[in-house]
């Protein structure tokens, strides 16, 4: 649940194991907001580098619920 006025909002940390490059991501929100278009979603790397994946549209509409697909593309065999 994310507190009323704080403007620090909610923060989740998700650790993966191992190292190498993600090359497909889904994410899946679900959150039960009275106005979505006042929430932002980032999801952020451990360098630091950011992808805003929802940024406050939607107006007055209640609830966010989305899933977010992104596929680097691939080589193919020659």
């Amino acid at each position: 649940m994310i507190p009323e006025d704080d403007a620090g909002g909610l923060t989740d940390v998700i650790t993966l194991e191992g190292q190498g490059a993600v090359r497909d991501l889904a994410v899946t929100l679900d959150i039960e907001h009275p106005r979505f278009g006042d929430l932002r979603v980032v999801l952020m790397a451990p360098s630091g580098r950011r992808a805003v994946i929802h940024n406050r549209t939607g107006g007055d509409a209640k609830n966010l619920r989305v899933t977010w697909i992104r596929s680097r593309p691939r080589c193919s065999p020659r």
